[in-house]
């Protein structure tokens, strides 16, 4: 049986585990808007393509002896309808353990991310990995302008 990778928290990272609770979940949201509605086998289909390339992302929260750490997540992950809800604590149970949530409303993406995992910036990038690699499986003749982590490109 093969090792799963694990990962240690910074500081910082360390904080959220720690406060979370249903009243403080820590968690934060980006979207994007487009101009077609959302097709979800293309969505899943994108992020089966750009989660490989963010290897910090596919993993999961557990908790050690003496602190929280990221192991190595090996399940699917399963793109879903917005809910109609506000996302709450709950949420890092749910999702195959995976700390985010990439979900669609009409013509809406959305990422929803436990703060142990990124910070705003690296949201956006995943983000903008994933909006770039959408338009192109839906057939849109764009250019990354340098600004994309492209999917296919070696991760940091």
């Amino acid at each position: 049986m093969k090792r799963k990778n694990w990962y240690l928290l910074d500081n910082a990272a360390l904080i959220f585990p720690c406060t979370a609770n249903k009243t403080r979940p820590n968690m934060f949201c980006v979207s994007a808007f487009l101009v077609e509605e959302i097709n979800q086998a293309i969505l899943q289909e994108t992020i089966d393509q750009v989660l490989p390339r963010f290897p910090s992302y596919k993993v999961r929260l557990k908790k050690g002896l003496f602190w929280y750490y990221f192991e190595e997540n090996t399940k699917d992950y399963v793109v879903e309808e917005e809910p109609a809800y506000l996302y709450n604590y709950d949420m890092l149970k749910s999702k195959n353990g995976y700390l985010f949530d990439l979900a669609y409303y009409r013509n809406k993406i959305s990422l929803t991310m436990f703060h142990s995992l990124t910070d705003g910036t690296g949201a956006m990038e995943f983000l903008k990995t994933i909006v770039y690699q959408y338009l192109k499986l839906t057939g849109k003749d764009i250019d990354s302008e340098g600004v994309v982590m492209m999917p296919n490109a070696p991760s940091i």
